[in-house]
């Protein structure tokens, strides 16, 4: 199984990462940088009951350029970012289309850690 997201149009495009990887695309002025980026080894260590809210701010983070703290709530604005797998910088422009890595579960299952669409998804 692989994580993977469209690059927004134009350029267009696609990355294709691990499923345990955020994969991320972003357009700033016609240019497209893709990514592939593996969570903070606290995050894959913390107990289940905190793991979520960890990924949520972490992922955020990445996305936004906005530095979070890892317990930081999560507003609607901040749940509609991740539910779209889209986010764009007013001030920038910069448009980041991503999707979200799995997580495992305690009795060794995985699951998605939301929703996403605009682009976003998960493949075998």
């Amino acid at each position: 199984m692989s994580n993977s997201c469209n690059c927004p149009n134009p350029p267009g495009g696609k990355v294709t990462c691990a499923p345990d990887q955020l994969a991320i695309c972003r357009v700033k002025g016609g240019i497209t940088e893709s990514e592939c980026v593996d969570r903070p080894s606290h995050i894959v260590q913390a107990t289940v009951d905190v793991r979520q809210i960890l990924l949520y701010n972490w992922a955020l983070s990445v996305i936004t350029g906005v530095e979070r703290g890892g317990h930081a709530s999560i507003s609607a604005s901040d749940s509609a970012i991740l539910s779209q797998g889209r986010y764009e910088n007013p001030t920038t422009g910069e448009v980041v289309t991503f999707s979200l890595p799995t997580i495992v579960s305690a009795t060794g299952g995985t699951s998605t850690i939301a929703s996403t669409s605009g682009g976003a998804t998960a493949s075998a």
